[in-house]
């Protein structure tokens, strides 16, 4: 049987996408079921994690399922084994893996040469997992997110920006990224979202992006690995999030981040403390969609596990 592996929204299906939201929503409720009794979920990072590490954590304990954690340094392959041989040894071990690494086409690599689920918890050209949290807390919001108008501000080459270009067209609603010309999202993701059908409208004034819009996203400017630190600080600048660019937005407009966040950086104390900020809710959602992502990657039948919840 193929592995069911997560590392990629365009790669999964809408409805797939939809059935784990769904079975998050389900897990959100209920503490009882236990479908991954006896598995064996391997955590294997090079970056350091906080929400990532600790909500994967917390959905397999939920799901009846242990976790092992470890990072490439304390691996064999930081004394020379390939990754490819890592992989085939570790899938003999786990029974799904969580991937946090900072090379996407080696993370496919080892997916390749697993024969147990590879889920990708985040890399530079994406971070799924978070944006279904993200996605999980529009909806507990909305109801649906289908229409709705969403605005990105800052980095807009950042592995986030791709990750909602995708869940842009794969639950319809509109998106606007704000960024400065350096900083635009990668042309290649822009133009399968309009291979689909779905125009994402880019620009670099984000007074113009949030106007209207009932979700202020941002994040981090400078990345693990960035080089140009001082450079990306003066372009970025401008696209801080600040009480006046959040009065653009609808009145019942709501900020999100996907977190660490340099406060008086990308967003101000007044924004993140507000009560439109649902970082924190945002934050949490990772556990309720981890789950979802795990049952759908490792259980046979998931439309089984929803309707038992």
């Amino acid at each position: 049987m193929t592995p069911r592996h997560f590392i990629s929204l365009d790669q999964v299906h809408p409805d797939d996408l939809q059935l784990i939201l769904n079975l998050a929503a389900g897990f959100e409720g209920s503490t009882t079921l236990q479908p991954l009794t006896g598995k064996m979920i391997v955590f294997f990072t090079q970056a350091p994690t906080t929400r990532t590490r600790l909500s994967f954590a917390a959905a397999a304990t939920r799901l009846g399922a242990q976790i092992v954690s470890f990072a490439e340094s304390e691996s064999q392959i930081s004394r020379g084994e390939s990754l490819i041989d890592s992989a085939r040894v570790i899938a003999g071990y786990a029974d799904a893996i969580v991937m946090r690494w900072r090379d996407h086409a080696a993370l496919c690599a080892f997916a390749n040469a697993s024969h147990v689920p590879v889920i990708n918890g985040l890399t530079p050209e994406g971070h799924p997992t978070q944006l279904m949290a993200d996605i999980k807390t529009l909806i507990d919001h909305w109801a649906d997110v289908r229409g709705q108008s969403v605005a990105f501000v800052g980095d807009g080459s950042c592995n986030m920006v791709s990750s909602w270009i995708h869940a842009a067209v794969a639950f319809g609603f509109e998106l606007h990224i704000a960024s400065p010309p350096a900083y635009q999202p990668v042309p290649e993701v822009l133009a399968w979202a309009k291979s689909k059908g779905h125009e994402i409208i880019v620009s670099d004034d984000p007074s113009k992006a949030c106007t209207g819009a009932r979700a202020i996203v941002t994040d981090t400017w400078v990345s693990i690995g960035d080089q140009d630190v001082d450079a990306r600080r003066r372009a970025l600048a401008p696209f801080q999030v600040n009480e006046a660019l959040m009065a653009r937005a609808a009145k019942d407009a709501i900020f999100l981040h996907c977190l660490p966040a340099h406060r008086g950086e990308e967003v101000t104390d007044d924004v993140i403390d507000s009560p439109a900020s649902v970082v924190w809710q945002e934050a949490k959602n990772r556990i309720y969609v981890n789950c979802g992502i795990l049952v759908y990657a490792l259980c046979d039948s998931p439309h089984e596990i929803l309707a038992q919840l």
